[in-house]
C-alpha cells in the first residue's frame, strides 16, 4: 500500500480512464519506484501498452530526455520517419537523430529495421511489464 499518494493515484486513474501520457519524476526515497510499479501493473491490466526507460547521466541532465526517446523509438518501429517523428513531437530533426542513436546502442542494434523485433523482448534496458497492445 501507498501512503500519503492519493493524488499520483487519482492522476494515475484519470490517464488509465481518459487516455494520455503520465510522467514521475523526484529525488531519491520519495517512493518513485513503488508508485510506478503499481501505475505499471494497473496499466498492464487496463490493457495498456507500458513503457520504462532509464537515462544514463547525460540522458537525465535534459528535460525529457528518456521520454523522447521512448516516443521516438516506437514510432520509428511504426515506420514514421525521423522528419515525421520531428514534426510531431515538436523536436529537432537532429533530436531524434540523436535520441535514436541512442536507443539503438541499447538494444544492440545497427538500423531502424531490426526496432520492431528488439522492441518486442527489450525496452532500453529495464524489462517491460507487457507488450500487448495500447488503446
Amino acid at each position: 500500500m501507498l501512503l500519503e499518494r492519493a493524488d499520483e493515484l487519482r492522476a494515475l486513474d484519470t490517464v488509465l480512464e481518459a487516455g494520455g501520457v503520465l510522467v514521475t519524476e523526484g529525488g531519491a526515497g520519495i517512493g518513485k519506484t513503488s508508485l510506478l510499479r503499481l501505475g505499471s501493473e494497473r496499466a498492464a491490466r487496463s490493457g495498456w501498452r507500458v513503457l520504462r526507460g532509464a537515462g544514463s547521466g547525460l540522458e537525465t541532465g535534459f528535460a525529457f530526455g528518456v521520454v523522447r526517446q521512448l516516443f521516438e523509438r516506437e514510432l520509428a518501429a511504426d515506420g514514421q520517419t525521423n522528419r515525421q517523428i520531428a514534426h510531431g513531437l515538436y523536436v529537432t530533426l537532429k533530436t531524434v537523430e540523436t535520441h535514436l542513436a541512442h536507443v539503438y546502442a541499447k538494444l544492440g542494434i545497427a538500423r531502424r529495421g531490426e526496432l520492431p523485433a528488439a522492441l518486442a523482448g527489450e525496452n532500453l534496458g529495464v524489462p517491460t511489464p507487457t507488450r500487448t497492445a495500447g488503446r
